[in-house]
């Protein structure tokens, strides 16, 4: 992740230093290059998420049947 971000903010330099020469289509692509990026994060971040509440929702879901540990517990201890 942080090699992401570390080629985003050279991309980023880099184009700023393209635009200061006026060179228009270069910063474009650029411009593009690093929209594309972003997007991938965004995806990637979005998609990690969505695999964390799945994985907390069956945690919870399972163990939702199980019987209670004190009840456990105290039949064991009769």
């Amino acid at each position: 992740m942080r090699a992401v971000i570390s080629l985003m903010f050279w991309m980023l330099v880099f184009s700023f230093i393209v635009s200061m020469f006026g060179n228009s289509d270069m910063n474009k692509v650029m411009q593009s290059f690093s929209n594309n990026i972003t997007r991938t994060i965004t995806s990637t971040v979005n998609s990690f998420n969505a695999n964390i509440n799945n994985i907390l929702g069956n945690i919870k879901s399972s163990t939702g049947n199980m019987p209670d540990v004190g009840k456990m517990t105290e039949q064991f201890s009769k």
